[in-house]
């Protein structure tokens, strides 16, 4: 079953955007939940930055997006592949909490999360 979702790869450009949404969802599920191991992450991981270095307004890179925002929490785990993230070149152009993840993974960390703040209400 694996092996034909990455073989299918090839035609997710001519998936329609709510198929296409699903399968990067299923795309990075499969890295999120550790369902794929040597061979197969680095072929999905391969996927994932190929796609990511389409234009932004390729269905590829959204495409991309969807996945690495699946399995952003696991980005520390692969400081070498946030470098890899990291050095597209349209890269600022990320959503920042994706990039937040990338950036951190780079140096083996999540981002530090904003401690809630409390909004305080004024007295007339």
């Amino acid at each position: 079953m694996l092996r034909n979702l990455f073989e299918e790869y090839k035609f997710f450009s001519s998936y329609a955007d709510k198929e296409l949404h699903i399968t990067g969802l299923l795309f990075g599920g499969l890295i999120e939940q550790n369902l794929v191991a040597y061979m197969y992450l680095g072929l999905a991981q391969r996927y994932v930055l190929e796609s990511l270095r389409k234009p932004s307004t390729h269905k590829l890179y959204q495409f991309g997006l969807n996945c690495l925002d699946r399995f952003k929490h696991r980005l520390k785990e692969y400081p070498q592949y946030c470098d890899n993230v990291a050095s597209i070149p349209h890269f600022q152009e990320f959503p920042k909490n994706i990039a937040d993840f990338v950036l951190s993974g780079r140096e083996g960390k999540e981002p530090p999360t904003e401690p809630f703040r409390q909004q305080s209400s004024t007295s007339s």
